[in-house]
């Protein structure tokens, strides 16, 4: 019965010119309890300018490329098969509806989420993840950010992507009691009231929304807004909380389906409305083929002060993973590993004994150092006992204050289906001034505030990672996910000192070395684990950098 109900529902919307796809049928019970109040109430921002050019154009039977940005929901690393193109996944679900709705052979998806990450992670290196050509992007972070000014200096470079994509924040909702971080006992047939005891307040989300009204061209969905009192009343079949959800944050296959619908209603309210008429409430009007590159784009004041461009609105050199090994100058006591699962590796530089040095190599190019830059480093925080503390440092043709890192997470290890929370990947910003000429001149320029430092000439490429990381970070319709064994895999290989090692007259060295738990022993086993750095031009030196820690954790 509720099969037949949904295909009359379908066949309604057949006859408006939007054809749905079959998964429409996969979850009738969910899907036919989906009133059009709770759909309309899921909507908390339209965009009726750059998302109705789009819309246009598929009309006019042009093909789509989309991308996508989150963690790990969208990057699917909870649902069992790790395949970020999982056409499981709410965004796989709503390119099925696309090409039912609008056939062509020329769609294209790109997932560039990442499992456990945040804005300020993606945003160090966004090329990887999101391509120049995009044309629409939709971003999943409220559940992964962990303060709002990094959503925002995302968001802005999004909107200054060349194509002009219109941007769709898709809010997920953390059912979490407050304070606590606990999944549902699977020993238990049923839910009881403290699972339901999760609020309604989500800062992130509501400031999103927030500047979503804020900027043009910004749509805003929201799972909270559409389904927060039927989960909360746990009473509607295929709404409840252990329909949709796998734990209190990872949402079932159920519960992606349910996002693709929010997802899929939105678009066909906006191509009924274009077809009834509406006109758009600003013209967007899109480039020539190759003709118009990153031209500026005129963005309002930003909604957060002092947050107007990201220090990596112009990116030097991103590094992550196994090119790490190409800037390692140094590594005493360091070793390159390859930790987690098949489907969630987590490559990165660990040392596992307090005195171990790791010094990491930056050779810029004048023209990228003439001024001070902006120095991300990403690192592993985690609950486990055996992480400690470091400290980061600069010397050779940089200098930087002297920063504390701590690889140990603090609080109570938090555990969700009996496994423990551990890893988290934190983003330290520091700001890298010139102090050394390049070109030879090896002398030191002054330190210190309000001195005048002189150009930087000469010099050597930096190496690492280029453009090309894009079809390894990014997985596209026609890629296939990497070729990991099922089981976790870890790798150890030593380094051998790059052939220039000898002259470090060109290098900006930026030191890392683990430090001791206890002032009684000099030595102990104490691990820290370097996963990413960034470099990048912009605010630096402006007192506006922010740290950013990922507060998702994914189990490591």
């Amino acid at each position: 019965m509720l099969r037949f109900l949904i295909f009359l529902i379908l066949r309604q919307s057949a006859g408006s010119g939007i054809i749905p796809p079959a998964w429409t049928l996969e979850a009738p019970r969910a899907l036919a309890a989906l009133s059009r109040d709770r759909l309309t109430a899921s909507v908390t921002h339209r965009d009726r300018g750059r998302l109705h050019s789009v819309l246009k154009r598929l009309i006019a039977g042009e093909p789509l490329e989309y991308a996508v940005v989150g963690g790990s929901i969208s990057a699917g690393s909870t649902l069992g098969l790790h395949r970020r193109l999982g056409m499981f996944l709410w965004h796989g679900r709503f390119l099925q509806w696309l090409n039912a709705t609008f056939p062509h052979p020329g769609h294209r998806r790109v997932n560039g989420a990442v499992p456990a990450s945040t804005p300020a992670y993606v945003d160090g290196c966004l090329s990887f993840h999101v391509p120049s050509t995009a044309q629409l992007i939709f971003v999943e972070y409220s559940v992964n950010s962990p303060e709002p000014r990094e959503y925002e200096r995302l968001l802005r470079r999004l909107l200054r992507y060349p194509q002009r994509p219109p941007i769709v924040l898709l809010h997920m909702f953390k059912f979490w009691p407050k304070d606590k971080m606990r999944g549902f006992d699977y020993t238990k047939n049923y839910v009881d009231a403290s699972d339901l005891e999760f609020p309604y307040a989500a800062p992130v989300e509501e400031a999103a929304t927030a500047m979503a009204r804020w900027y043009e061209g910004v749509s805003s969905i929201s799972m909270r807004g559409a389904l927060f009192e039927v989960v909360k009343r746990n009473e509607t079949e295929g709404l409840r909380m252990r329909d949709l959800m796998l734990d209190r944050i990872h949402p079932s296959d159920t519960g992606q389906l349910v996002a693709a619908r929010l997802v899929s209603n939105y678009f066909e309210e906006s191509i009924l409305q274009i077809k009834d008429g509406g006109a758009p409430d600003q013209a967007v009007s899109y480039p020539a083929e190759g003709g118009m590159g990153f031209m500026p784009i005129s963005l309002r004041d930003p909604y957060f002060k002092h947050n107007a461009d990201d220090a990596f609105s112009s990116t030097v050199v991103c590094v992550r993973g196994h090119d790490m090994l190409k800037h390692a100058l140094r590594m005493d006591g360091w070793r390159f590993v390859i930790e987690g699962s098949a489907g969630n590796p987590k490559p990165g530089l660990r040392a596992d004994a307090a005195g171990s040095r790791l010094d990491l190599c930056w050779r810029p190019e004048p023209r990228d150092f003439d001024r001070a830059v902006a120095f991300k480093l990403g690192y592993l925080k985690t609950y486990s006992r055996e992480f400690g503390p470091a400290r980061l440092s600069c010397s050779g043709i940089c200098h930087c204050t002297s920063t504390a890192l701590s690889g140990g997470a603090s609080g109570k290890p938090k555990r969700v289906n009996g496994r423990d929370r551990t890893s988290l990947h934190h983003v330290e910003n520091v700001v890298l001034h010139p102090t050394v000429a390049l070109g030879g001149n090896s002398s030191v320029l002054r330190q210190g505030r309000g001195v005048r430092r002189r150009v930087l000439t000469g010099g050597r490429r930096a190496g690492g990672a280029t453009r090309r990381g894009l079809s390894n970070q990014t997985m596209k319709p026609d890629d296939q996910p990497s070729s990991l064994s099922s089981s976790t895999r870890v790798f150890t290989r030593r380094v051998a000192a790059p052939a220039s090692a000898g002259d470090t007259t060109s290098c900006c060295i930026v030191t890392v070395r683990t430090l001791s738990r206890s002032l009684t022993s000099a030595v102990e086993n104490t691990s820290f684990k370097v996963l990413s750095f960034f470099v990048g031009k912009g605010a630096a030196g402006t007192g506006r950098l922010h740290q950013q820690s990922i507060v998702l954790a994914d189990t490591m």
